[in-house]
């Protein structure tokens, strides 16, 4: 069979894949990770809510305490991610021990006006920045390009 008569064109992938949750786990995640998959996998969809959206704002909608949160329940998370329980509490310990992520659990009413218990999480991104940094540093990522802290983000 010829590939040429495989391959779908973009308009056709694009509507095949659109609906698709990507969760960019990339190089460093596993490398700061220990090669946790399942860690790494968790961190991405964290890094996922704290990038910017549509608007061009973060998607980690609730600001509390001076920090900014993405909240959702436990069984929410682990649906996105698919990872079991015990991978995601796993995971989750692990980031949180790494100073990573500081996770809070609130009770709040859902959708339809039931109590649940949320799991809030917020992201240290100037540490998670700085650990990118020290792995682009330590291994050879043959497409690294300068990601150097520079001295502006001496205080992180």
């Amino acid at each position: 069979m010829n590939v040429q008569e495989v391959q779908i064109n973009t308009t056709e992938f694009e509507s095949v894949i659109k609906g698709l949750s990507f969760l960019g786990i990339t190089r460093e995640f596993i490398d700061i990770c220990n090669s946790n998959w399942p860690q790494a996998r968790l961190l991405a969809a964290i890094v996922y809510w704290f990038r910017p959206g549509v608007k061009g704002h973060s998607r980690a909608v609730k600001y509390r305490d001076g920090l900014y949160w993405v909240y959702k329940t436990a069984e929410e998370w682990r649906a996105e991610i698919g990872l079991s329980e015990w991978e995601f509490r796993t995971a989750l310990n692990a980031l949180e021990a790494t100073g990573l992520i500081e996770r809070r659990s609130m009770k709040a009413s859902n959708s339809t006006g039931q109590w649940v218990k949320q799991l809030h999480l917020s992201l240290n991104k100037n540490l998670l920045a700085k650990m990118i940094d020290a792995v682009q540093a330590i291994y050879d990522y043959p497409d690294r390009k300068s990601t150097r802290l520079n001295s502006s983000h001496a205080n992180i």
